[in-house]
């Protein structure tokens, strides 16, 4: 795990070395404390002073393919091999078991996704199905499915709930959807890769959609309002392949700061400049390389 200060130029301030015997699929952030899960079935959160583990915790559901915060509550919801989604307080001195969702299947769960509000949760899995969830009353109050592509049920890589429950799902079919989260219906549907969409997220305005995967390529999809007398549309509007190989993390900062990063099986951390929109070559973007940064002097 690196962490990196993007104010600095792109400083690599924290290297946490990893193991052969661990796995990082997934982290979150929670109340400025690090949190990652893997393979392995652990739940850890990390002391950034000394770099060791300050707690590990049990998925209790086998590997944990992904973490999600609750917004407006100190909670972490755990996607595990199981089929179940498990909560977690996030405490002062550490994570506490809060709950178990669990459906009528016990097919992989890959994504989970908040609301907004924290009320409302999706989850996705390798049964192609996403379930809209009450997190509250522990309850299925949607199912969506996406069907299957030569006979087979598709993997629901990446899930983005947006504040009026669309919900935009990236899949194995290379396909990026967006449903109706309340009715179930499907309101459009682009098919902009070749490969699985690993990963996907939505700005704060939740006016733009960036999406990437296998295909290295990260596509932007953008709400444009064609006709006063019409209801607004997305639209592809660029595609930008900068990255080697498989794409697994987009994150955008913070609107003031306009930036897009994406990462992935190359190890390299690409940086996209959106002051100036989105370019169709990567002409805004910057290669921050995965040599070590080492200090020039040692003591």
């Amino acid at each position: 795990v690196e962490i990196w200060d993007v104010d600095n130029e792109w400083h690599q301030e924290l290297v946490i070395h990893g193991s052969k015997d661990w796995s990082v699929e997934t982290l979150a952030w929670c109340q400025n404390r690090l949190f990652t899960a893997g393979l392995n079935g652990v739940i850890s959160e990390w002391n950034l002073v000394d770099l060791s583990p300050r707690i590990e915790v049990d998925s209790y559901g086998g590997a944990v393919w992904h973490l999600a915060v609750r917004p407006g509550r100190q909670q972490i919801a755990a996607a595990c091999e199981d089929g179940c989604i498990r909560l977690f307080n996030v405490l002062a001195d550490g994570l506490q078991y809060a709950k178990c969702l669990t459906s009528q299947s016990s097919a992989r769960v890959l994504s989970v996704s908040f609301h907004a509000d924290g009320y409302w949760m999706v989850a996705g899995g390798v049964d192609g199905m996403v379930r809209l969830w009450n997190v509250d009353e522990g309850t299925v109050m949607r199912r969506i499915t996406l069907g299957q592509v030569h006979k087979e049920d598709v993997l629901v890589w990446s899930l983005a709930v947006l504040q009026d429950l669309t919900v935009v799902c990236g899949d194995s079919a290379g396909r990026i959807q967006l449903w109706d989260g309340r009715h179930g219906a499907l309101l459009q549907s682009f098919n902009l890769h070749t490969a699985d969409v690993l990963t996907l997220v939505a700005d704060r305005a939740e006016k733009k959609i960036y999406a990437s995967g296998v295909d290295c390529k990260v596509v932007q999809l953008e709400l444009i309002k064609e006709a006063d007398d019409q209801p607004a549309k997305w639209l592809h509007s660029g595609t930008v392949r900068v990255n080697s190989h498989d794409v697994r993390a987009l994150a955008l900062a913070p609107p003031e700061r306009k930036l897009l990063v994406a990462g992935g099986v190359d190890t390299n951390i690409i940086a996209f400049n959106l002051s100036k929109g989105f370019r169709q070559h990567g002409d805004d973007s910057r290669m921050i390389p995965a040599f070590p940064q080492t200090p020039p002097v040692c003591v």
